[in-house]
């Protein structure tokens, strides 16, 4: 067992592959224990999660700048399927393949700057009618939002799947 698996094994419960609620409960805590971040693992700061670069296409106008987008009671469901990959070591590791997300909130704020080319009324009344009409914004939005959450989810669970053997992920099915 390497150092990274052992930092990890030592804070996940352990569930049979097929046991879904175990699963997604052990996933669950192990993110919120790991929320700060684990360096050992490459693992980011989850909390608050931060997005580097989210590009939303729409309109014609061109436009940069940064934002905040604040989910409240923020869902997130990942599904995804892969294979076993035996390794050099004799070990078994999980390969994920195709992976599909989606998320519900209950709430979401916005806050975009360098509207209108810095206009500051402008922009503070674009602001407030995006939040105003969050459900509406939030239709067109929520494509290119999943694709960023799954991007840096994927490459938290491969980091996982790539250094920790599946028999310290999952319990024998037997």
């Amino acid at each position: 067992m390497t150092h990274k698996s052992r930092t990890f094994a030592a804070s996940y419960s352990q569930c049979k592959a097929g046991d879904e609620p175990c699963v997604v409960q052990a996933i669950t805590n192990t993110f919120h224990k790991f929320q700060g971040g684990v360096p050992a693992l490459g693992l980011a700061s989850l909390d608050p999660l931060r997005i580097d670069e989210m590009d939303i296409v729409q309109g014609t106008g061109p436009g940069e700048g940064t934002s905040n987008m604040t989910m409240v009671n923020c869902d997130f469901l990942m599904k995804w399927n892969g294979a076993l990959e035996k390794r050099a070591n004799g070990k078994e590791y999980y390969q994920m393949n195709k992976i599909k997300a989606t998320f519900d909130t209950t709430r979401f704020y916005m806050h975009l700057t360098n509207l209108f080319n810095g206009d500051k009324a402008l922009g503070d009344n674009m602001n407030q009618f995006l939040n105003d009409n969050w459900e509406d914004i939030l239709k067109e939005l929520k494509p290119a939002i999943i694709g960023a959450f799954t991007k840096i989810f994927r490459a938290i669970i491969t980091n996982v799947f790539e250094n920790v053997p599946y028999e310290e992920l999952f319990l024998p099915n037997a």
